[in-house]
């Protein structure tokens, strides 16, 4: 169990017990830095969604904002948390059309430089934790199969969610139930990347709801059989409404997240 994080926070929850107060009525303050925080949350936005404001970490991340309309459902549930949070979204174009691959290599560049920054955090690293949406899906899988990525960091992420990937691929092991077949409109990612994908981010132990332990990704990948980007259909208003509609989940997603924080 990642037990790491909880001498910080369990100051926190105790005097939230001795003054009643409970929930996300007892989350911590903002941590001051991302090295004193118990966890990093990351959230990379999709294409033409609603950029932040501001610009920390060299200009590679927001200072506020900026996770677009999918991630910014999740994104509050870590700040409530009890457990001290440094969230931040990937500062980045999101461009569409023929602006895609400069955009989606600029995000997954300053993705791959802000996570290798937090192996200068030393024994404290935080548990990292990452989502996506469309393109930022694809920047944040891109990053994690980076081979420029520090195996001192990757060992540490928890947990990574990513709707809408536009190189989904069919058969994955990280495809989350119950995925679809075919593959996303940019085509399939590379045999190579997704060896890394389904190879390196494993743990054993209790999946949610399980009663015994075993192998699983530290990966969900969730495509909606209608979702023109992740199945390569024809855009039209009901194929734009499924790849846009998973901020449903996020309830869900954090309930799963930090059940991996504690059990990987």
């Amino acid at each position: 169990m990642a037990f790491r994080r909880t001498s910080r926070a369990l100051t926190a929850v105790v005097l939230g017990l001795a003054l009643g107060v409970t929930g996300a009525q007892s989350a911590q303050a903002a941590p001051a830095s991302k090295c004193s925080a118990d966890q990093v949350f990351i959230g990379v936005r999709g294409s033409d969604a609603p950029a932040g404001s501001g610009s920390e970490e060299g200009g590679r991340v927001y200072a506020s904002g900026g996770f677009g309309d999918q991630i910014a459902a999740l994104a509050p549930s870590f700040n409530a948390d009890v457990f001290s949070t440094w969230a931040r979204a990937i500062r980045y174009d999101a461009r569409g059309g023929t602006e895609y691959w400069p955009s989606q290599l600029d995000g997954e560049q300053k993705l791959v430089t802000v996570l290798n920054s937090l192996a200068d955090c030393g024994g404290q690293m935080p548990l990292i934790f990452l989502a996506g949406h469309s393109q930022g899906a694809d920047v944040v899988l891109e990053a994690l199969a980076n081979s420029q990525l520090l195996k001192s960091v990757w060992v540490n992420i928890k947990a990574v969610a990513v709707f809408g990937d536009p190189k989904f691929r069919s058969g994955m092991n990280f495809n989350f139930s119950p995925p679809p077949g075919g593959q996303g409109i940019l085509g399939a990612r590379t045999t190579g990347l997704t060896n890394v994908l389904e190879s390196r981010y494993w743990f054993y132990g209790y999946p949610q709801w399980a009663d015994h332990p075993m192998w699983s990704s530290r990966i969900r990948s969730w495509c909606y059989p209608n979702d023109w980007a992740c199945q390569s259909l024809a855009l039209n208003s009901s194929t734009n409404a499924s790849h846009n509609n998973y901020a449903q989940h996020m309830p869900d997603v954090f309930s799963w997240m930090m059940h991996m924080g504690e059990w990987t």
